[in-house]
């Protein structure tokens, strides 16, 4: 395929479907299911067995919330941010405990200002004046809450570039205890930090360039290094850069409204990237922890690679106008086509490919739907992604609004699978650029 202009309207697609009634009911059942789960002091003990994640547990469920569409003054945000803020709100530097607690504070108050203001999320090239007026109309506590949380993920990034759950500072080696190929860090971790980080960066909070420096170079290692050889398909995010999609989007719009969008549209066909030297793909993945021959942790799974590419492409943005970003582009977008090639190869809806229990179903969707927005896909190949998961999550939400869980295992209760599913159905990822036309076209006076 020697044009790409397919991907114009990706987003459009990707971002702005058509309310659907199923969907839409499925939301509001999944969001009464989960403010009934809500303590009176307004947190979410979605994980009863484990604890220590009682804080991650009640932003994960405030996420998932404003996401899926719950009022802005609701008194699930209201309660639910007071008790995070009786946790984390007195001390200048809080300790949060662990990676998933610090990562989803972050997502929860930037979905929650992005609800409060639509405009939030819609202005991202640079920093304006509409943008830091949008952020700022969040509660001050809100937005300390927000840089308190991103300034321990960065204090505790590890060395090599990635993350563990918490015992294991910048300032201490790491300390496997049962894993003897255990080197430090692992892709989930990983993911969540850093994908936490580039929302925050995207409404305007500095983050220092080496933290996601680092995180790509630990990636692009842990890559697993062999995989079949793939039939090569577009990819905007990596087929071009980030700058030139947005000018391109900046382009579409002025010629939109002078001409019209047939106009727009035959711009950007004319336009369209071509396609980059000849270059063999291979399905590559990643897997929780790496590159190490036996093992179930070292075993690539599509939740593991859709997560990876997430971060990898948020890395990706942060970084090109950078020299480290100049000296290793064809590096990273190889990385991130055979991620996708891998994806595209063992796409499948019914359960986590490569994974033997359906514990991490539908965290699997979730991520699945988080690499393929940020990366401006409508199809991994000739696969449709964006139906096939809906339908697969709708058809599996019980009669309470909730979705299931893996009797077989307890690390993932139905509670915290239904915020994964609001998740996934509410396309709670921002796309990096948004090439939407309207569906008809303004009649001329």
């Amino acid at each position: 395929m020697r044009v790409v202009a397919a991907f114009v309207l990706v987003a459009g697609v990707v971002a702005a479907d058509k309310p659907n009634k199923r969907l839409e009911e499925a939301l509001k059942r999944g969001r009464e299911y989960l403010k009934k789960l809500q303590a009176p002091d307004g947190s979410f003990n979605l994980m009863p067995k484990t604890p220590i994640y009682k804080e991650g547990c009640t932003a994960l469920a405030l996420w998932a919330l404003a996401a899926a569409g719950e009022p802005p003054n609701s008194p699930a945000f209201v309660n639910g941010f007071k008790y995070l803020l009786s946790r984390f709100g007195t001390e200048r530097y809080p300790d949060f405990g662990y990676t998933y607690n610090a990562a989803c504070i972050i997502e929860a108050v930037v979905a929650y200002a992005a609800r409060a203001n639509p405009q939030l999320m819609q202005k991202h090239e640079r920093i304006n004046r509409r943008l830091l007026l949008a952020w700022r109309a969040l509660p001050d506590d809100y937005q300390f809450l927000a840089r308190k949380a991103a300034r321990w993920l960065v204090d505790t990034q590890l060395p090599n570039g990635a993350w563990t759950y918490t015992s294991e500072r910048r300032d201490e080696p790491p300390s496997p205890k049962r894993d003897p190929n255990f080197v430090g860090g692992d892709a989930s971790n990983t993911e969540y930090a850093i994908c936490a980080l580039y929302t925050l960066a995207r409404v305007g909070v500095p983050v220092p360039n080496a933290v996601f420096q680092k995180t790509a170079e630990w990636l692009m290692e842990r890559q697993c290094r062999r995989g079949a050889r793939a039939k090569r398909f577009p990819i905007p995010l990596a087929d071009t850069t980030y700058r030139t999609l947005r000018k391109r989007e900046h382009r579409m719009w002025q010629v939109y409204e002078k001409k019209g969008r047939a106009s727009a549209l035959k711009l950007l066909a004319e336009q369209s990237v071509p396609p980059p030297p000849k270059v063999t793909v291979r399905a590559r993945g990643w897997a929780y922890r790496g590159l190490a021959r036996h093992g179930s942790l070292h075993r690539p799974t599509g939740s593991n690679t859709a997560g990876a590419l997430a971060a990898l492409i948020g890395c990706k943005i942060r970084l090109e106008e950078t020299d480290w970003f100049r000296k290793n582009k064809k590096k990273i977008n190889k990385a991130i086509r055979d991620g996708f090639a891998f994806l595209a190869r063992n796409l499948r809806f019914s359960s986590d490919p490569f994974r033997r229990s359906r514990e991490y179903h539908i965290h699997w969707l979730f991520s699945l739907q988080r690499a393929c927005r940020l990366a401006l896909l409508e199809k991994l190949s000739t696969k449709e992604w964006l139906k096939p998961l809906i339908r697969q999550l709708l058809r599996l939400q019980r009669k309470d609004g909730s979705w299931y869980e893996d009797r077989k295992s307890t690390r993932i209760p139905a509670a915290v699978n239904t915020c994964f599913a609001l998740l996934a159905l509410s396309r709670a990822t921002y796309p990096p650029v948004i090439l939407k036309l309207p569906l008809k076209q303004k009649q001329k006076k």
